[in-house]
Formats: C-alpha cells, structure tokens, sequence
C-alpha cells in the first residue's frame, strides 16, 4: 500500500499563524515526517509532497500524487477561527460515500483518543486538494492554531509524535493491519521494518485485487488484503461504526 503524505503549506505559504508565533507549515511538516517514519516502519511505501520547508504549488502535489498512483492521500492542515474558543478535531473528505469515508473515521476515531479534544466529525468539503486527485483523499484538521492552548499542545515534539501515531494507526486499522510501535513488542508479531511484497497478486473471482505479502517469525507467509477492496468487488455493504469500533459487512 502507497501512502500520499501532503504536509499543508511550506516556503513562502505559511499557513494559519498562532499567537505566539506558531506557524501552520511547521506543524504539518512535523507531523507529517513523523507519519511517514512510523507507516515505513511497518513495512508501507510513503510518497511526499513536501519534506522541507518549501513552497510546493498544488498543482504540482496533486499531480504528484496522481503520477505516483499513491493508494490513499493525508493532506494535513490546522484550523483557524475568529473565536479563539473553539478547539475540536476534524477531517474533510469529497464526499461521505466510499473508501475516503472509511479512512477519514479510522483516522478520526484514533485522533480524539490520543488528544482527547472534541470530535468535530468527519465533514464534506470542495477543495482543491480532494477534487483534482484521483484518489481516495482525506484532509485532516490538526486542531485550531488559533487556540492558545491547543497552539501550545501543538508546538511540543512528543505531541505532534502522538498525532503521527493516532493517524498512522487509523491507517494501518483501515486497510485490516495490525499497527506497531517501531520496537518489537514481546509475545506480538511486530510488522516493524518487514518488506512487503506489493508483486503478489490476489484473484477473487477471476478479478483481482490489491494484496500484498510478508514472511512472519516463524517463516510463514501472510496475504495483506484491504476489506474495503473485497466488499466493492462482491458488491457488498462496507460500514464502519466508531462508537462501537465494529465494521459490518452486509450482502
């Protein structure tokens, strides 16, 4: 699976600014590094489309992202508004119907339990960024920059290394894999740092689907299938529920 990593803003766009000076590139670049880290860390391919503080005009990401036929897309922003109270989680999809949707609740979901801020939900939205790739694309809001304290929160390393793991989770959960911190941990199968193979191919009814394949500790193989990807090909109903963290699968 190829992850599309967009880190908002950089070089001369600086995005929303805080009070105390925060700017919104910095968060996105942040955490969008620390994203990239942890979902190679378990064994999937990553593609950015910023990894300094540059300016990258969206044209050129979206295209970059579309070339590299990137599975998935997490464009990264912070919000921003006149009331300094509002301090929620948020994340913007095209449309409330397919594989976007899915992930965008994944994500969600893993969010407000590592920061414990509100859930502002999963909203639709007409943005460049979603409309001109052809991918399942999400945008997620990192909390408001222009709350002092969530800007504070924002500013520490260890937090935005939260909200890389809170995302990459929601990530690894979406497409049926088991998420791992970097170290092995005892008694558990760890993922970290396996090569997945992405040439093997899964046929399910003389069509195929996406797979890939890994060599576990005990020298057996394990397919990697999306459940999302065989739910379309049977024509099934995919639904994901996150207050009660259960996928129901309907004929």
């Amino acid at each position: 699976m190829k992850i599309g990593i967009d880190p908002g803003h950089g070089g001369e766009d600086s995005g929303e600014i805080g009070s105390s000076g925060l700017k919104e590139k910095e968060i996105t670049l942040a955490v969008g590094m620390l994203l990239g880290n942890a979902l190679k860390d378990n064994g999937l391919d990553v593609v950015y489309t910023r990894e300094k503080d540059t300016t990258v005009k969206l044209p050129v990401r979206t295209d970059l992202l579309n070339r590299a036929k990137c599975d998935v897309i997490i464009s990264l922003h912070v919000n921003a508004a006149g009331d300094s109270k509002k301090n929620y989680l948020t994340t913007r999809v095209q449309s409330k119907k397919g594989k976007a949707e899915v992930l965008a609740l994944f994500v969600q979901r893993r969010l407000v339990a590592a920061t414990g801020w509100r859930d502002g939900g999963v909203h639709e939205a007409k943005v460049p960024v979603i409309q001109e790739t052809r991918i399942p694309t999400i945008i997620v809001e990192l909390g408001f920059i222009s709350n002092p304290g969530q800007e504070k929160w924002l500013a520490v390393p260890e937090h935005q290394r939260k909200l890389a793991h809170a995302i990459a989770q929601g990530i690894l959960e979406f497409w049926g894999q088991p998420y791992q911190e970097p170290e092995v941990k005892k008694g558990k199968e760890s993922l970290a740092g396996k090569k997945i193979d992405r040439e093997v191919k899964v046929m399910l009814g003389g069509k195929e689907i996406p797979a890939g394949m890994i060599r576990t500790e005990e020298g057996k193989e394990k397919a990697l299938v999306q459940l999302s990807d065989i739910a379309d090909l049977l024509r099934l109903q995919f639904k994901y529920d996150p207050e009660t963290k259960t996928i129901t699968v309907k004929t």
